[in-house]
């Protein structure tokens, strides 16, 4: 009788122990998921364009990134008058980058002026935070646009390479060059071997493979321009030149690919980039001389043909 008595007094101990554990456990997920919450960061809030020529539209995209817990949404961005936001990332997960891009119309302004934009967004401790942008308006005779329309040549521009060290285009004049759009999160990413296999294989006949890295689409470039060099490395052996991270399309689009796709300078070839992996082959003297879309792999017979031929003037 004793002994069944102890035996009964052990099981209610061990499943009152039991019970306390799971109720420990319940509480402790129920306080850890009540505590998850977006944060919503600024790499920068404010961004100064300088001189700016009366008449001119300017765009400039801000990287946001959630440092918090739970899924970012941005609600809405709410410009100021004289101020669009034409993109912006409305979902970011945590520890994920997203941008918002920003343009300002100068018609009429004179002066320094300021602008700025609302971000609405479900950060419980900010949910409002102000974008910032800054202009020195110059009343001027000259078209805005005339600096843009004297490039005649791809030769003619000058970006960041991958590194952040600014690189003129002419340095490439005497080569043939195949400009690409990149990308390291879209299924043409594999791209980049062909693009590799090409460059190894036409390099010492004057090809020049260069790639650029845009988060044009679907945000499938989100990372640094170091870990997109790490990835093209580690991951492709890429040697070509590489480029700091642009955009190709919209209202912020670097004036070089604005060139490549603007009927009025490249006529023949123009038209908004499409999507990842777009390709311009450019001849010794910086004018394009083809355009392949992205489906177009690199090693095919069409894209190598069009090089040999670039390769034999």
């Amino acid at each position: 009788m004793k002994r069944n008595s102890l035996h009964q007094i052990f099981i209610f101990a061990v499943a009152l122990t039991l019970l306390s554990a799971i109720t420990a456990v319940i509480f402790g997920q129920e306080k850890q998921t009540a505590s998850a919450a977006p944060k919503l960061t600024l790499e920068t809030a404010r961004h100064d364009f300088g001189p700016v020529a009366e008449g001119a539209e300017v765009s400039h995209t801000f990287k946001v990134k959630n440092e918090g817990t739970a899924d970012l949404i941005i609600k809405n961005v709410s410009p100021a008058c004289g101020c669009t936001a034409s993109d912006f990332s409305t979902l970011i997960a945590p520890g994920e980058q997203g941008q918002i891009t920003l343009s300002v119309k100068t018609a009429g302004m004179n002066g320094k002026t300021e602008r700025y934009a609302d971000i609405i967004s479900n950060d419980p401790k900010e949910p409002f935070q102000k974008l910032w942008l800054v202009l020195n308006v110059e009343k001027t005779t000259a078209n805005p646009n005339q600096t843009e329309k004297k490039k005649m040549s791809v030769l003619d521009f000058s970006l960041k390479n991958i590194d952040g060290k600014e690189t003129a285009l002419s340095a490439y004049k005497g080569k043939a060059l195949l400009i690409v759009n990149v990308a390291s999160k879209c299924g043409y990413t594999p791209q980049y071997e062909g693009l590799q296999a090409i460059y190894a294989k036409y390099q010492e006949q004057g090809l020049v493979v260069l790639g650029f890295p845009a988060n044009n689409f679907m945000g499938q470039e989100p990372g640094t321009d170091e870990e997109i060099k790490t990835f093209c490395t580690l991951k492709y052996n890429v040697s070509f030149p590489m480029f700091a991270k642009i955009s190709v399309k919209g209202g912020d689009i670097h004036p070089l690919f604005k060139f490549l796709t603007d009927k009025t300078t490249n006529p023949e070839f123009g038209g908004d980039i499409s999507w990842n992996f777009n390709k311009f082959l450019v001849d010794r003297d910086g004018k394009v001389i083809a355009r392949f879309e992205t489906k177009e792999k690199p090693e095919s017979e069409k894209v190598t043909q069009a090089v040999e031929q670039a390769l034999r003037k």
